[in-house]
């Protein structure tokens, strides 16, 4: 059968789908172009090196309506002083920039300036004690809230007191002693320190300012009126200063020269005497004593201990002769002095032969100052002179300290350099008279050997750079007489403090110290010479143990000077 021609055309049309009635769909508009670009949260100053700004964009139509979905290009014309990255601007280094956001053609631009911003005044100084005529560097650093120093900021100083310290640009003076306020100021910041000048003198050292520092504060504590100090680094002096008062009713300060009271610091030097004797053969360590004391016989009517025919001269040195620890020795010859009303020091010698021992010779140490007026007579027994000229000539002079001499308690016959010794006990009727004890007792006298020599702190020093082992200054003893004089006795067994031939010897960082402290009426004195062969030399004019509390200074500065590891290169000693 035949189909028609129409509708097999119809059959294929649908096939095919048949016809589409629907009107074609109409393309989307493009979207609106970027019109404006808005920065917002721009900084309205300097922000500071380090700091994040965050900065926020908002693009618009011709319109003025928001657009979203942009891409956005941020950029710095100086990166180096501020970078961006998504709109988080972060500082770099003081400087401008500008921060720029871009979206199809458009763009935004802000300025941005870097700067410090001042926070605060630090005023620099190497120490805030100085003496009087000491001069002082002043420094002054503005920080920025971001805890950095601001280069090149102005800092001006002035001080509040100008007639105690006086100031010329950034160098500080001392002028007189009291306390000044110095005040710093950069734009409207202020900052103040207090600096306390003190009287006193010498070449002011400040890499070791410290030991001024500890110095000055415990005077001040103890109520000391005067002092010195004086160091020695490889036998050269590397410090010497005076504090305080000479003579505190006239207002002298001490001068180098001046001569302290050094008490039994006086027991090193006899050391040195009897280990020079020693040295040149002229007496050995280990030989009896008695056979060198024919001059000084016990006295009549006086029984002398059995035990006292065993005494070596090596006893002696190290307090080991067996007197008791309670001193009775010394107290037996310290009362002979006003019942005899003598301080001959013959006659004084010959009292302690007829105190009894507490102990055999060589077993226990017990601490005397007879023992040491025995070892003058015995100098005196070998060479022939008295104690005082044969030191002077054969040990002082020849290293530099010969200026050292006795001391004298009537003030008619003292050294015309010594400075005037304070006590503040109660005034007595003494040996000399009805006064205070530095000015009418005997206690120097009665001393001699132990105690009565007068020196300065720099003829400490000498004292310490002899026997320091170093080749910078000849030392008064060989190497192994100095061995033999630090040696441990056996009356200190173990590890710690001992007291060797006329040294104490006491535990520090890498070794032992070879030191000495003393006491006398009107004198305070310490000398200590610390294994880097570093030593030190510290005296004051009022009697060791009066000052506020009853204590010393020895403490406070043995840790400041034991601290101490940088040193300056200078040598301060004369010729």
């Amino acid at each position: 059968m035949r189909v028609p021609t129409v509708a097999l055309a119809l059959l294929l049309l649908a096939a095919c789908g048949g016809s589409d009635s629907t009107t074609p769909t109409t393309p989307p508009p493009p979207p609106p172009p970027v019109a404006s670009v808005v920065l917002t949260g721009t900084p309205t100053g300097a922000i500071s090196p380090g700091a994040n700004v965050n900065l926020s964009v908002v693009l618009r139509d011709a319109a003025g309506n928001t657009l979203s979905g942009r891409t956005i290009t941020w950029s710095s014309t100086a990166p180096a002083v501020a970078t961006v990255n998504n709109g988080v601007v972060t500082a770099v280094t003081v400087g401008s920039t500008t921060i720029s956001a871009s979206s199809e053609g458009q763009s935004a631009s802000v300025q941005v300036t870097v700067a410090f911003i001042p926070a605060s005044i630090v005023i620099g100084r190497s120490t805030s004690f100085i003496l009087t005529g000491d001069t002082l560097q002043l420094t002054g650093r503005v920080i920025a809230t971001t805890g950095q120093d601001i280069p090149g900021a102005a800092v001006v100083f002035t001080v509040e007191q100008p007639a105690i310290a006086g100031l010329a640009g950034t160098v500080l003076t001392g002028l007189a002693a009291g306390q000044a306020t110095i005040r710093a100021t950069s734009g409207s910041l202020t900052a103040s320190a207090t600096i306390t000048v003190f009287p006193g003198s010498g070449v002011r050292v400040p890499l070791l300012s410290r030991l001024d520092s500890v110095v000055i504060s415990e005077m001040v504590r103890l109520g000391q009126p005067g002092g010195a100090v004086a160091v020695v680094k490889d036998g050269r002096l590397v410090f010497s200063r005076t504090y305080g008062y000479a003579d505190s009713a006239a207002k002298r300060i001490p001068t180098q020269n001046d001569k302290w009271r050094i008490g039994s610091v006086s027991k090193p030097l006899t050391a040195l005497g009897i280990m020079k004797l020693v040295q040149d053969g002229r007496l050995t360590l280990d030989e009896l004593a008695e056979p060198r004391l024919a001059a000084v016989p016990v006295l009549p009517g006086k029984t002398q201990d059995p035990r006292f025919a065993n005494i070596t001269i090596r006893h002696l040195l190290q307090h080991a002769a067996g007197w008791n620890v309670s001193r009775n020795v010394d107290d037996s010859v310290f009362a002979f002095v006003y019942s005899a009303r003598t301080t001959d020091a013959l006659q004084l010698s010959r009292v302690g032969r007829g105190v009894p021992l507490a102990t055999a010779p060589g077993t226990t140490y017990a601490y005397s100052n007879y023992a040491y007026l025995l070892l003058g007579r015995i100098i005196e027994q070998v060479t022939g002179q008295t104690y005082e000229s044969w030191m002077r000539t054969n040990i002082l002079t020849p290293l530099g300290a010969g200026t050292m001499r006795f001391g004298r308690t009537p003030i008619a016959s003292r050294d015309p350099l010594e400075v005037v010794p304070y006590d503040r006990r109660a005034s007595i009727t003494g040996f000399y008279g009805v006064g205070t004890w530095p000015n009418v007792g005997a206690a120097q006298e009665y001393a001699e050997a132990s105690g009565q020599w007068i020196g300065s702190s720099v003829d400490l020093a000498r004292v310490l750079a002899a026997v320091d082992g170093n080749a910078t200054r000849a030392d008064i003893l060989s190497a192994s007489s100095l061995a033999t004089m630090w040696t441990r006795p056996t009356t200190f067994p173990g590890t710690g403090y001992y007291y060797a031939l006329g040294w104490e010897s006491t535990a520090v960082a890498g070794g032992f110290a070879r030191e000495h402290p003393g006491g006398q009426d009107g004198g305070d004195a310490w000398v200590s010479l610390f294994p880097s062969n570093a030593g030190i030399a510290v005296q004051f004019n009022l009697t060791r143990g009066q000052g506020n509390g009853g204590g010393t200074a020895e403490a406070a500065i043995r840790q400041v000077f034991g601290s101490i590891t940088s040193w300056p290169t200078i040598d301060l000693f004369t010729p």
